[in-house]
């Protein structure tokens, strides 16, 4: 994915920038552009999964009309993401991202889905001086699990741990759950 703006982006090089920042009135450049590159790749599929054929083949497919469940296939692969944005219009001009994810991959739980993965956020070296002692690198990860109580109400649970990017402040974790119903 490529995206553009000419809407005018904060100017993270700028002497000024705190001030700015403080007083509402940031120093900023003309335009802003990003550069993304994500994907994902299956690697197993449990017994029994088949994808749709044309004419007469055989057509076994688990699919269940919700708005998550529309596309997923049960199995277990890998996903990635890369972005990247000029040092000098962004805090963080480096975002990759990546892990493992599945849905019915635990016998007798084809709508189950779970996931693990970690994120790296990296600092801009355009970064003033002042704004740079204020931030640092900032690094992530996250697991989920998503338990189908029925294909359409679904409770989560949800674990991250966050290195904050802010040196003055300490790392965290984040515990989270959730109930959804998918009419």
């Amino acid at each position: 994915m490529v995206a553009y703006t000419s809407k005018a982006a904060l100017d993270v090089a700028n002497p000024q920038l705190v001030t700015g920042v403080i007083a509402g009135n940031p120093p900023t450049k003309g335009y802003n552009w990003l550069i993304e590159l994500s994907g994902e790749q299956f690697f197993w599929e449990p017994e029994g999964v088949s994808v749709p054929q044309a004419k007469g083949g055989r057509k076994e497919v688990f699919h269940v009309a919700t708005k998550d469940f529309a596309q997923a296939r049960p199995g277990f692969g890998t996903f990635y993401r890369c972005a990247y944005t000029p040092e000098d219009r962004s805090a963080y001009s480096l975002y990759l991202s990546g892990g493992f994810g599945g849905r019915g991959v635990i016998p007798g739980r084809p709508y189950d889905r779970l996931g693990i993965g970690p994120y790296w956020l990296k600092k801009s070296g355009d970064l003033n001086a002042q704004a740079s002692s204020l931030l640092r690198n900032e690094v992530g990860l996250e697991s989920f699990y998503n338990f189908a109580i029925t294909p359409w109400l679904q409770l989560s649970g949800d674990a991250q741990w966050l290195s904050s990017a802010k040196p003055s402040s300490r790392n965290a974790w984040v515990l989270g759950t959730r109930l959804n119903a998918r009419f």
